[in-house]
């Protein structure tokens, strides 16, 4: 990701971590709070995820290495179904307290360990939303700059 995909993703990352947050806090709306946790989950688990990967690439592969991998993929792909299926999905969901942070930890230890299948989904959905928040500062960044203009006043 580029600086300023980064911060685009950093952007959509603080707006959905305080709306979600909000929701908690207020307790409405459980399903979208896991979705916006999940969001914002998405946009700093790519770069945090990738920090860990190329910390894991350091380390000598070992068979216990590749045992532990394949473990963690399990588990992350029964982790992602509980999270879909029972905190998220339209009509049976029933969402539990410890979704939304599930869904916040979920995205960074998938691209972390590179995950098969979850990972390169999830770094896939957080560059989509690295580049939605780059377009949202570079069009603030580019707008005329609203002023408190009164021609009633003149």
């Amino acid at each position: 990701m580029t600086g300023q995909a980064v911060a685009g993703a950093g952007l959509v990352a603080l707006v959905a971590v305080l709306a979600g947050t909000w929701l908690r806090w207020h307790r409405e709306a459980p399903k979208t709070t896991a979705g916006l946790f999940a969001t914002a989950g998405l946009a700093v688990g790519d770069v945090l995820g990738r920090l860990i990967a190329a910390a894991l690439a350091k380390l000598p592969p070992t068979p216990a290495g590749l045992w532990l991998s394949l473990l963690l993929a399990g588990v992350l792909i029964a982790a992602t179904v509980e999270l879909v299926v029972k905190g998220m999905w339209p009509r049976r969901a029933r969402p539990r307290h410890w979704h939304p942070w599930l869904a916040l930890a979920l995205p960074t230890i998938a691209i972390g360990i590179g995950a098969p299948l979850i990972g390169p989904l999830m770094s896939g959905l957080a560059a989509g939303i690295g580049g939605i928040g780059t377009a949202v500062i570079h069009t603030a960044a580019t707008s005329p700059a609203t002023t408190t203009h009164n021609p009633r006043k003149e």
